[in-house]
């Protein structure tokens, strides 16, 4: 059990809550119903057959490639990807770069792996402004490390929602990927995963739990570590909805930061939520409580603009539920969520933007804080934000060279600085702890994406088989 701090004053708002449970989702007395139903792809399982040592380093990276669209594979029965275009993958490494092979056409936009030299970290991230008939946004992500486990929540399979899991094995051996996912109606799967070294794996959450409003995921590896994203999109009839990336909490926990939560275009976006099928634009929290108790949680919203006020409100997540919380105090600004609770859970905020020429969202994904020194690759996307947060007891002095910028901040305390497109930057953390995050808003849509502690790569231990 984890014990709540006691902060300062805040400003305290009714804050209409959205339960997902079983059977539909329901706000204010109306239920949606609704799925669109893939055909169901195949995986192939092996045996273990001997134990090796996987060939990767922590500080090897993968960045997912292209965004994908659902096409036809005419030489066999499985599904097969259809890449939206070329992206825009930026680094300071000179290490060498290698496309993985997989379940998707070849050509602009291939998975990327790339190697640490020895004694480097790698830093990448990853853009994409695609525009088809069925994906249209921007898109950007962090280039991230292979994982042993990972958890996801946030990602729907219903009328319109299209969500794919994508692995990434950037080993030299097999990986066999244990795969748990649950419905927001209760709903479960569980299957494994082949992917074969130095390949990706795309799978649509839709071929194991259709027409859910909202998903969560577990996956756990044996041999190959991979790394893992959610690509998901929205079509509403024939109107592209926008697209982005999930990615994975490497465990739940007690006390967790999301950084950067970008409100814009709030009016507009608001004219348009008024329509029910838009309603998933609104800021809104899911959390997923993997226990077997309820679990409460305190909310903190803390702003990093002058004109915005900090909230607070509580919140029960009972065993096993995914809920879904509607934040409709957020004005126009920015602001970051830290999220204390009495058992461990998964997060997630999304936040949604109409401008003249996308209507697109946004996952801000949930990371711990960290002291010392680490940095984030900020992507070629235009009109790049960074926020920093303070989520800690004590005050937090970092600096930021490439910035020349050094400040502390106060417990509970954030700040938003505009920063370069392309640009990696270094955050040195001398006292307390500071939680970092990275978002894209403009006319092409909103993106955005954590930084991620270094620290997490190395508590990635494989428990290795070779299948």
């Amino acid at each position: 059990m984890t014990e709540l701090p006691e902060f300062g004053p805040v400003k305290k708002i009714a804050v209409p809550r959205v339960l997902i449970t079983a059977g539909a989702l329901t706000v204010a007395g109306l239920t949606i119903a609704g799925a669109a139903i893939l055909p169901l792809p195949s995986y192939e399982t092996r045996a273990i057959v001997a134990e090796r040592q996987p060939a990767v380093a922590v500080d090897t990276k993968v960045c997912p490639g292209s965004a994908l669209e659902l096409g036809s594979n005419p030489t066999g029965n499985s599904l097969l990807y259809v890449p939206t275009g070329g992206v825009s993958v930026v680094t300071e490494s000179q290490s060498a770069r290698e496309t993985l092979a997989g379940n998707r056409e070849s050509g602009a936009g291939a998975p990327v792996k790339i190697n640490a030299a020895v004694g480097e970290i790698v830093y990448a991230s990853q853009s994409q402004s695609p525009e088809t008939e069925t994906v249209k946004g921007l898109a950007t992500t962090q280039c991230s490390i292979p994982l042993r486990e990972g958890w996801f929540v946030g990602a729907s399979t219903s009328l319109g929602r299209s969500s794919v899991l994508l692995l990434s094995n950037p080993s030299d051996v097999i990986s066999q990927v244990k795969i748990d996912i649950k419905s927001s109606d209760g709903r479960s799967q569980a299957d494994e995963v082949v992917v074969d070294a130095n390949s990706q794996q795309a799978i649509s959450l839709a071929s194991w739990i259709p027409g859910a409003e909202s998903l969560a995921l577990r996956f756990e590896t044996q041999g190959g570590l991979v790394v893992a994203q959610i690509q998901t999109s929205t079509v509403r009839g024939l109107e592209t909805g926008g697209v982005d990336y999930l990615l994975p909490m490497s465990a739940p926990s007690t006390d967790m930061v999301i950084p950067g939560i970008r409100v814009e275009n709030l009016e507009d976006t608001l004219a348009i939520i008024e329509d029910e099928s838009y309603s998933d634009l609104f800021p809104r929290l899911v959390l997923w409580n993997p226990g077997a108790e309820a679990v409460d949680a305190e909310i903190y919203i803390i702003p990093s603009d002058e004109n915005a006020f900090a909230n607070e409100f509580s919140q029960q997540v009972p065993a096993g539920a995914i809920t879904v919380v509607e934040l409709n105090a957020l004005e126009t600004g920015s602001y970051s969520v830290h999220l204390l609770s009495t058992d461990s859970l998964v997060a997630v905020a999304s936040v949604g933007t109409k401008s003249e020429e996308a209507i697109d969202y946004a996952w801000f994904d949930a990371v711990t804080s960290f002291s010392g020194e680490d940095a984030i690759q900020v992507s070629t996307a235009p009109n790049a934000l960074l926020t920093l947060i303070n989520p800690g007891k004590a005050s937090a002095t970092f600096s930021i060279p490439e910035l020349e910028f050094n400040t502390t901040l106060q417990p509970q305390e954030a700040i938003t600085l505009p920063v370069e497109s392309s640009k990696l930057l270094t955050i040195n953390v001398t006292d307390g702890v500071i939680s970092a995050g990275v978002t894209h808003a403009s006319a092409l849509g909103i993106s955005s994406y954590p930084l991620i502690p270094k620290i997490v790569a190395a508590n990635q231990v494989s428990l290795v088989s070779l299948y």
